[in-house]
């Protein structure tokens, strides 16, 4: 990955970029004002929204040409949160969704980008990068890939398989239906679970840079995806299947030749279009299944297909209202959730003051196997009961996010906007870090993982991402520990 520079066009370059998204601008606004009912203001803020999110990937050409740039990422989860989803809410009112705070809402998430970006290009992420040692694992002779990596990475997978199936066994991905002696070692099969990703990732990385035959590449290609899809199933939803092809594709960017972002963008909206109705009649399918059976398993992926394909021979789905589903009900889609937070707070509900970001910390952080006792933090169990009237009938009940800018309207009201500079100096001291560890790492890719998959997230909410930033973290340091079969080293950045 190369260093974020000057976009490196030429002054008529960039200010023929300059006019071009003028014009788009307000093309896009008289089109808007004209085709739909929604007052111009509404088209306006939504236009501004649009900018503030993907005005960096527009101007700058290195990020265009790294669709998994931690920062190309970030702008791109933006798009498919906050700006699909914001105009997707004009188009389909059967939504039931409330206009009446959209250009609020718009102005409350094109303000947290644009905040977010002041503290990305501040340098105050640059010099604290540069002041932190880094722990390094020394590049391997390329020779020597195969024997010393692929044993302790097939153990690694097998174990991280036994964490996924014994977590699906007591349902703790979406249904728990257990919650005996084994569920205070949740939280280590989850981290089994992220295990047995790595290994993928990594196996998948490995893999692309080998000098096999095709056909062998393809084989192991074919087997650890298919394998990592199945992985998905058995949770029952509808990401883990997608992630399972998007972590292919991040070690094909890293392995081979990037991927331009123009292509992950058309790549998420085929996804959206063609895949997504498909994987939420397995949902829906998977939910009645576990109804009945209680118990996840082969045995449930099987049962829930055949549901599938009856449902849709049936033709009991439409396609309108399945899209519908992925991108606006239920939290779907974070913009709505804004829209929901702005109606009631403070309105209905008091600013939380920071509950939501700290009350809990600690305790995420503390496995239950060393605190049997534990209580339950859950903010989107609370997100779900008071902006979405979810009938919680479950101990853990249903988790909704909605979002790290609706949150942080939620605890300070449009203070919460003085939240993401901070975000914006993590995301760039990862990333100038991620740069140097590329250059002197063998299997830098798991590092690729922490900061495209926790880090530049901003659909999260802050209580898991700021836990996640550290188990996480600590996890992967313990993943390259185990396979590179060594300490890292200490390095300062000074000096090589």
């Amino acid at each position: 990955m190369n260093r974020i520079l000057p976009s490196g066009d030429s002054g008529l370059s960039t200010a023929l970029r300059f006019a071009l998204m003028l014009f788009a601008f307000a093309s896009c606004f008289i089109v808007l004002s004209i085709v739909t009912t929604v007052p111009g203001i509404n088209a306006l803020m939504w236009l501004v929204m649009l900018f503030s999110i993907i005005g960096p990937v527009w101007f700058d050409p290195n990020l265009r040409r790294q669709a998994f740039h931690p920062y190309s990422y970030f702008v791109l989860l933006g798009v498919f949160s906050f700006a699909v989803p914001g105009l997707l809410v004009w188009i389909n009112r059967a939504a039931g969704t409330s206009l009446e705070y959209y250009p609020q809402a718009a102005l409350l998430v094109a303000g947290s980008y644009i905040a977010f970006r002041l503290g990305y290009r501040s340098g105050v992420g640059v010099g604290l990068a540069h002041s932190v040692p880094l722990l390094v694992f020394p590049r391997a002779h390329k020779a020597r890939l195969e024997r010393r990596f692929w044993i302790p990475l097939l153990a690694l997978y097998i174990l991280g398989w036994f964490g996924r199936l014994t977590g699906s066994s007591i349902g703790m991905s979406h249904m728990p239906v257990d919650l005996g002696s084994l569920w205070r070692y949740a939280s280590l099969f989850t981290d089994l679970g992220t295990f047995g990703t790595l290994s993928y990732l990594l196996m998948l990385y490995l893999t692309f840079r080998a000098r096999w035959k095709p056909v062998q590449k393809g084989m192991l290609l074919g087997v650890l995806i298919g394998l990592e899809i199945l992985a998905g199933a058995l949770e029952g939803g509808r990401t883990a299947p997608v992630l399972a092809i998007l972590y292919c594709l991040v070690a094909y960017h890293f392995a081979v030749r990037p991927v331009r972002w123009r292509t992950l963008v058309l790549g998420y909206a085929l996804v959206f279009v063609f895949i997504g109705p498909l994987l939420t009649v397995y949902k829906d399918s998977y939910y009645k299944v576990m109804g009945l059976r209680q118990k996840s398993g082969l045995g449930a992926i099987v049962e829930a297909l055949q549901l599938s394909g009856k449902s849709l021979d049936a033709n009991e789905y439409d396609l309108g209202l399945l899209l519908e589903d992925i991108t606006l009900r239920q939290g779907g889609s974070s913009f709505r959730s804004t829209l929901r937070v702005l109606e009631r707070v403070p309105s209905v509900y008091d600013y939380e003051l920071g509950r939501t970001l700290g009350e809990g910390l600690l305790a995420i952080v503390v496995p239950r196997i060393l605190w049997p006792g534990k209580p339950l933090f859950i903010p989107g169990r609370d997100f779900a009961i008071r902006f979405w009237e979810k009938d919680v009938d479950q101990e853990l009940g249903t988790s909704i996010g909605i979002g790290m800018p609706a949150e942080a309207y939620y605890n300070f009201g449009w203070f919460g906007l003085l939240i993401f500079p901070f975000l914006g100096v993590g995301l760039r001291f990862f990333t100038e870090r991620f740069q140097r560890y590329e250059r002197l790492e063998t299997i830098y890719i798991v590092r690729a993982f922490f900061i495209l998959f926790t880090v530049a997230n901003l659909t999260n909410n802050f209580l898991y991402y700021f836990t996640a930033l550290l188990r996480t973290a600590l996890l992967i340091l313990l993943f390259m520990v185990i396979v590179n079969g060594r300490l890292p080293k200490t390095k300062r950045w000074k000096g090589f």
